[in-house]
């Protein structure tokens, strides 16, 4: 190899992965809530300018409200693909893929929320975490919100008693 092509080559080395170290990274956030007025969206928002402030501008977070990207279904097999880097979904979505779910949807479970997060931050939410994650092929997953037994209705928010007070 001549001298010329070896220092082409090695100049075309130092630019492509310079390159890559000088690329922004991207992450698309999916979620099937509404662009405003949304709590999913709000949440969306706040995380977008904490990590693209924390980052300077180094990571950018592109937000896909409104099934922009599928619905919850899909956007749970984008994820699995590599296809999106992070959702908020529903829990309905997983049962069809991960039935062990489906005990944090029995209503009552937890007498109030800070049961449900002292209980879902402990060893029984690390084991499911762990588990969802393995079975599903995802880095993590993280449980957000969670109600304990309102039913929303046109005139008030009703509040109903766990069945263990019942």
């Amino acid at each position: 190899m001549s001298m010329l092509t070896k220092m082409i080559t090695a100049v075309l080395l130092v630019l492509f992965f310079s390159g890559i170290a000088l690329a922004k990274i991207e992450i698309k956030l999916a979620h099937s809530a509404p662009p405003i007025d949304d709590k999913t969206e709000i949440a969306c928002q706040a995380f977008k300018k904490f990590v693209e402030e924390k980052s300077k501008g180094e990571v950018v977070v592109n937000i896909f409200p409104n099934n922009q990207l599928g619905n919850e279904r899909e956007l749970l097999e984008g994820l699995q693909m590599g296809m999106i880097e992070m959702a908020a979904i529903t829990t309905g979505t997983f049962p069809t893929v991960y039935p062990k779910i489906m005990v944090l949807d029995l209503p009552y479970l937890f007498s109030k929320s800070e049961v449900a997060w002292k209980v879902l931050d402990g060893p029984f939410g690390d084991k499911i975490r762990e588990d969802f994650c393995t079975r599903l092929e995802l880095i993590y997953w993280r449980l957000v919100k969670m109600d304990t037994g309102t039913l929303p209705t046109q005139k008030e928010r009703l509040r109903l008693l766990p069945i263990s007070k019942v």
